[in-house]
């Protein structure tokens, strides 16, 4: 290659550069043209590159599969050139033509193990008829008791195939499907959810519900409202018109111990006949117990733990018949105190291994129906201590109490446990004296300066003369003295030299 040839071939390799380089900072258009080459020989791989004098922008892997080019191949070097010429990531939204304009059969000067090359026009442009993107969700399950989940599904369609997903509203997310734990203190409740999607420049939304229910024990009560009786059922719902207030009452409805003997009452409170001593055996027996632990800090159940703000807690309640019969209408109330948060994660269970058969929840009461005797039940919580700015600095105790109901028992089991909260000072502070008392003459910085001050000019001004001239008297005795010591000293050494 002579000099001149040289010259050229280097000049061309650097326009060509400048000219990929000015191409990368120019485009990100959504309408262009580009000559691309794509060999069809059957030899490889099909690979596709730009047709611009150089093979160093490519698609394909150039690995041996002896095949002539496949439709989704082909299709490939069509969406690989519209990115490369147009800048774009994502050309879903544009229309891509082509149209054959050459053959090629050697481009030995680019990589010789191709001979046979065909060269596309590619075109592209916005679509001038965008699919429109659409969205539908769902809840599963559409029905749930408080204190389950529920999933919501998005189910997307149209635009450019690829989404992104939002959730609002219920439940909160970014994925196709929002997971949320529901709880309510209404007889039934509809939770909502929004989910916003996105396909390259078009959005759409959906909503998607879900039905939240308590599952309430019908006829579970009496309760008097002015002079008529109604049933109630365990969620505090009114039901239907019994009577008149004392004329229709259950009789033998609860056990209670008045003092050391047991009695029965009916539905309306009236004592009635006499059963025996409490805490005889005859009849259901309940005990109830509660821990806690901190699941923030790993310490095991205890009647009390130490806990800081936002520290996560597990509550346990233990509920169990010691008596001889069964005991029905078993209800628990437990009462959080302020500034404890529940958390969910509820879960009841009994001592046979069954879990379920309750209703309720921790806010408004749980329904354990009917507990065999010797069983145990166990119901377990999470509850979140309130966040720092709740509480004053130093140790803050709250407890939680627990009580249980039955028609049987004759009496109310109680149980409760506490939870030390402490929320450390601020670094620094102290209670040292600083000198500073609020008395001007204690704490002023003045008066001792102005004392001085006056003390100098009266002794400038000779006014403590007659001061100076005692006291120069005192020390002219004071020398005296000290000299006659001085030379009784001298004079008491000499004799002694003298005796020696």
């Amino acid at each position: 290659m002579t000099k001149t040839n040289k010259i050229i071939f280097i000049s061309v390799v650097l326009l060509a550069m400048v000219g990929l380089v000015f191409a990368g900072v120019v485009k990100a258009s959504t309408t262009g043209t580009i000559l691309i080459n794509i060999d069809n020989n059957g030899s490889k791989d099909p690979d596709c590159w730009v047709a611009d004098g150089t093979c160093s922008v490519k698609w394909g892997d150039g690995s041996d599969h002896g095949h002539s080019i496949t439709p989704s191949e082909f299709s490939n070097c069509m969406t690989q050139a519209t990115k490369y010429a147009s800048g774009l990531f994502d050309v879903s939204d544009l229309d891509i033509t082509y149209q054959m304009v050459a053959k090629v059969v050697d481009c030995s000067n680019f990589d010789k193990n191709y001979t046979t090359y065909d060269t596309y026009r590619v075109s592209y442009a916005p679509r001038s008829n965008p699919v429109p993107v659409s969205v539908t969700c769902s809840a599963g399950p559409s029905s749930i008791q408080s204190g389950q989940s529920s999933i919501f599904t998005a189910v997307p369609s149209g635009g450019t195939g690829s989404y992104t997903y939002l959730w609002s509203g219920a439940c909160t997310g970014s994925g196709i499907n929002c997971s949320s734990a529901f709880s309510t203190s209404s007889a039934s409740e509809t939770k909502t959810a929004t989910v916003v999607v996105t396909s390259g420049t078009q959005t759409n939304s959906a909503n998607c519900s879900v039905s939240v229910s308590r599952s309430c024990t019908p006829e579970y009560e009496q309760r008097c409202v002015g002079t008529n009786l109604y049933w109630y059922n365990s969620c505090g719902v009114q039901g239907n018109y019994i009577s008149t207030c004392g004329n229709t009452c259950t009789p033998e409805y609860q056990q209670r111990c008045v003092g050391t003997n047991l009695y029965w009452y009916n539905s309306c409170g009236v004592q009635g006949s006499y059963i025996g001593t409490c805490g005889q055996t005859g009849y259901g027996t309940l005990t109830v117990t509660k821990t806690v632990r901190n699941l923030t800090k790993g310490t095991g159940f205890a009647t009390s733990t130490y806990a800081s703000p936002s520290d996560v807690l597990l509550f346990l309640i233990t509920v169990q018949n010691t008596g001889n019969q069964n005991v029905s209408n078993v209800f628990v109330r437990d009462l959080l105190p302020a500034n404890l948060i529940y958390n969910n994660q509820l879960v009841v269970a009994r001592s046979s291994n069954a879990y379920g058969n309750y209703s309720g929840d921790v806010a408004y009461g749980i329904s354990l129906n009917t507990i065999p005797t010797g069983q145990t039940v166990t119901i377990s919580y999470q509850v979140r201590v309130a966040s720092d700015v709740n509480f004053s600095f130093g140790s803050t105790t709250l407890t939680n109490s627990v009580s249980v109901s039955s028609s049987a028992t004759g009496y109310t089991p109680t149980a409760s446990a506490s939870v030390l909260v402490t929320k450390a000072g601020v670094l620094g502070a102290s209670t040292i004296s600083t000198g500073l008392t609020n008395n001007f003459w204690v704490d002023s910085f003045f008066l001792p300066l102005l004392l001085t001050l006056i003390g100098l000019w009266m002794w400038r001004a000779g006014m403590f003369s007659g001061m100076e001239k005692w006291l120069g008297k005192k020390q002219k005795v004071r020398n005296e003295i000290l000299s006659e010591k001085e030379l009784a000293d001298r004079i008491a050494n000499l004799q002694k030299l003298g005796r020696e």
